[in-house]
């Protein structure tokens, strides 16, 4: 019930011309695509205030562009990457078609439970890499 109230708050603020500020939960986070010859490589952490319930990621995506619109590589979107203490960090090694340009985008995501659910998201989108046919 308390959640519900808080989260129709929320909206209502979104929905004003009031500024709804991020509950500060998040205090670090990273996201990098690299490539070695055969594989790119996505690293990604998120680092919390230490009384978190829950720290990670709601989605850690790759893709890449076809026809000039990014496109989810469903191949390789993870979701649900979480851990219940005030970090985690995300690496997998990928062997993606070579010929495209790929990005990698994340939800970095929070929770604290007091009286109330905090819940802090922030969306990350690294620089692109080109996966040549080299």
């Amino acid at each position: 019930m308390a959640e519900e109230i808080f989260n129709t708050i929320i909206e209502n603020l979104q929905n004003s011309d009031v500024n709804v500020l991020s509950t500060g939960l998040i205090t670090s986070k990273f996201l990098k695509l690299s490539k070695t010859t055969d594989k790119l490589i996505i690293t990604a952490k998120t680092i919390c205030v230490t009384d978190v319930k829950k720290c990670g990621f709601t989605y850690v995506k790759l893709q890449r562009l076809i026809n000039g619109s990014w496109t989810d590589y469903s191949s390789y979107c993870y979701y649900d990457q979480y851990n219940e203490s005030n970090s985690k960090n995300f690496e997998k090694a990928i062997s993606a078609p070579k010929g495209y340009t790929y990005r990698v985008i994340c939800e970095h995501y929070a929770e604290k439970t007091k009286l109330l659910v905090f819940k802090d998201t922030e969306t990350s989108y690294n620089v692109t890499s080109s996966f040549g046919n080299n």
